[in-house]
């Protein structure tokens, strides 16, 4: 905690253990809640990776504002990613892709099993409403996910960037519908419990 309050605002520091960070998230959540981004990187063992960073400016408390972020953090790494790629240099590829891949499921789990259900249960739209055609994406986005993971421990930088192209063009498509209209949505449907759903998705 210390050296997270030593911090600048807005300047991150990266966190490498050999078990899992959760306490010190907890500790964040309990002590700092709104002050910081908490970005994991890898789940080991060997090891853990994760980004925290400390606000410049206290987060709104909302899912818009959560989950948009989480998309271009992801989008960053992507970019990263492909630059390696397309420079020639598979080890880099390999680490960032690896970081990308982790990024993007826990982005999925954070929506399918950190929210909503409960969106569904609210507004009562259970398999037939915006969720279900956000579970459809993943599955798809998951695939591609699949096979860029796979190119990367081959050092197939030809099959990642393919499968990378594809993916962009689905990911482009599916987060301007979660940006634009679910997200925005479920801020109404969970006013009044915005915080508790916040604290519960950064602890994936």
């Amino acid at each position: 905690m210390r050296a997270f309050d030593q911090l600048e605002k807005g300047q991150t520091v990266r966190i490498v253990v050999s078990e899992s960070p959760q306490k010190l998230l907890r500790q964040l959540v309990a002590a700092r809640w709104g002050t910081f981004d908490w970005a994991p990187l890898g789940g080991g063992p060997p090891s853990w990776l994760a980004d925290v960073r400390k606000r410049a400016e206290p987060w709104n408390g909302s899912l818009l504002e959560f989950l948009a972020e989480d998309h271009r953090r992801c989008d960053a790494l992507f970019a990263e990613a492909e630059a390696a790629a397309q420079g020639g240099d598979p080890k880099r590829a390999g680490a960032l892709s690896a970081m990308f891949t982790f990024g993007m499921r826990r982005h999925f789990s954070m929506e399918e099993e950190g929210f909503f259900s409960e969106f569904d249960a609210r507004t009562g739209m259970q398999g037939s409403g915006p969720t279900q055609v956000m579970r459809e994406e993943h599955a798809q986005m998951r695939g591609l996910l699949d096979r860029i993971d796979a190119a990367a421990a081959a050092a197939d930088l030809a099959g990642l960037l393919s499968a990378g192209e594809t993916l962009l063009i689905l990911m482009e498509q599916h987060n301007l519908k979660e940006e634009q209209m679910l997200y925005v949505f479920a801020d109404e449907v969970f006013q009044g419990v915005t915080d508790e759903i916040l604290k519960r998705l950064v602890m994936f």
